[in-house]
């Protein structure tokens, strides 16, 4: 189980895992002071966010005891990842364009952290916008989507679509 919990004195927020009855702070990244875990996967990689009062909060992975930024500022200020699957693939939403406010995002250690929105486009997919991008499977059988393909929605003028995404 990951998740967040407070200091005695509900100042700042501590990312953990609890695992075997035994709670582990995961810490937080360099020159921040709050941090929140959101998912895990079979791996025990935990994806999360770190942050502090003054800024926004940016995507973190948890692997073997150790906390790294996967945030990519040319993205904006922030990122904010939902799950984790067992390719190390993150999903979540980042700053966007200033016209929507946020992006989808698919992060991977080969690729880095990369647009969604920029993804369709490229793809001429008219009009498409992702939103609420919150899996990306390793499983067919347990989403009914393909083993390494994300999904979340695309927004079309007539209205919401569920959308599936291949990783590019």
């Amino acid at each position: 189980v990951v998740g967040h919990s407070f200091d005695p004195n509900f100042v700042g927020r501590r990312a953990f895992l609890w695992d075997n009855g035994e709670m582990t702070d995961l810490g937080t990244l360099p020159g921040e002071e709050e941090a929140q875990a959101f998912d895990i996967n079979d791996l025990g990689q935990v994806v999360g966010i770190s942050d502090d009062a003054e800024r926004d909060p940016v995507a973190f992975l948890w692997e073997n005891g150790a906390m790294r930024s996967i945030h990519d500022p040319r993205v904006g200020p922030l990122s904010y990842p939902y799950r984790i699957n067992n390719l190390g693939q993150v999903v979540g939403f980042m700053s966007g364009d200033g016209e929507t406010g946020f992006d989808a995002f698919i992060w991977d250690d080969v690729n880095g952290m990369r647009n969604l929105e920029e993804w369709l486009h490229r793809r001429r997919v008219p009009g498409a916008q992702v939103r609420n991008h919150r899996h990306c499977n390793d499983d067919p059988i347990q989403r009914r989507v393909a083993a390494g393909r994300c999904c979340g929605w695309r927004r079309y003028a007539e209205g919401l679509l569920r959308m599936e995404a291949e990783a590019a």
